[in-house]
């Protein structure tokens, strides 16, 4: 394998890990923002990063047999995605199962949020919609693939740190026929 090669797959490993982290916080300081339900670019612009984040993820396997070096990405990747997953879970149980929209699952939670003087969300505007019933599953979904590949890191290889295989290894063994 080229110098290059290796530069390419580790660069691509280290900016996967930097996407997803950067979703995980920025999922994490949602929980400060304050929902407008006249502007909620909020959950569509999450739910690109969550799809950007995923196809980050992908690439991140790249750079596995080194991930001596960026393995402190991978659990701090996986400490935000806990914390993050923990944040979007009761979204899924009150817009996928209960059928309140995102702003007014957050109020129920939440409070309004810290010197937010506006009114509640109503409830003729608070009713979740197609989009809002999958993004907490996509969010999920994805801090599940990411916790994956920052498990993968952690594990130690089958067959040595880079995937070739270890003197140590059990021996091939002949047949006694000589094949």
């Amino acid at each position: 394998m080229s110098f290059a090669e290796i530069v390419l797959r580790l660069g691509v490993a280290v900016g996967g890990w930097l996407i997803f982290i950067a979703h995980a916080l920025t999922i994490l300081a949602l929980r400060h923002a304050a929902c407008d339900p006249a502007s909620a670019s909020a959950i569509p612009g999450t739910a690109f990063l969550a799809i950007l984040s995923a196809l980050a993820l992908a690439g991140v396997g790249l750079g596995l047999p080194w991930r001596t070096g960026i393995r402190w990405l991978a659990l701090l990747g996986l400490v935000l995605a806990s914390f993050a997953a923990w944040r979007v879970a009761p979204a899924v149980a009150a817009t996928t199962i209960g059928g309140d929209g995102l702003c007014r699952a957050g109020e129920k939670a939440n409070g309004p949020a810290a010197g937010d003087t506006r009114p509640t969300v109503p409830q003729s505007e608070a009713s979740a919609t197609d989009f809002e019933r999958l993004w907490p599953l996509l969010q999920l979904g994805v801090f599940g693939a990411g916790a994956l590949q920052a498990l993968r890191f952690a594990l130690p290889l089958p067959h040595g740190e880079h995937g070739e295989r270890s003197e140590r290894a059990a021996p091939i063994r002949r047949r006694s026929d000589g094949t």
